[in-house]
């Protein structure tokens, strides 16, 4: 029988792969805020929190605790190797500048949303 705790993690990087292959996962809005991605992985955790948030068991918050912390570390890896390949090449170029900045600012976003969550009761 197949874990259903497998199943979700299996589910939430399947969408992580999803939102890193999209074409315009580093576009940022026409009004000032984060890129695409950003809006896509917090909806990701809000849908992560949102369907753990009421676990009684302190062995299956753990869990959901684990999870959360996992998505988190493969979307800074994601975004690290971002980064790492598009400074491989010598010339450094207007849009290598721009990518490095809106990576960087997509990580604070996510870390100041996480932050955020700070007095939820997990």
């Amino acid at each position: 029988m197949t874990n259903p705790r497998y199943v979700f993690d299996t589910a939430c990087l399947e969408k992580l792969d999803e939102i890193f292959a999209s074409p315009t996962k580093w576009k940022r809005p026409i009004m000032p805020g984060p890129a695409e991605i950003v809006d896509l992985f917090v909806a990701i955790l809000r849908c992560v929190t949102d369907r753990f948030a009421h676990l009684q068991q302190p062995g299956h918050k753990l869990q959901f605790l684990k999870l959360l912390l996992d998505l988190i570390d493969d979307f800074r890896i994601r975004c690290l190797q971002t980064w790492k390949s598009s400074n491989e090449f010598d010339e450094v170029t207007s849009e290598d500048v721009l990518i490095d900045y809106v990576i960087a600012d997509s990580l604070i976003h996510v870390q100041n949303v996480v932050e955020s969550w700070e007095d939820l009761p997990v």
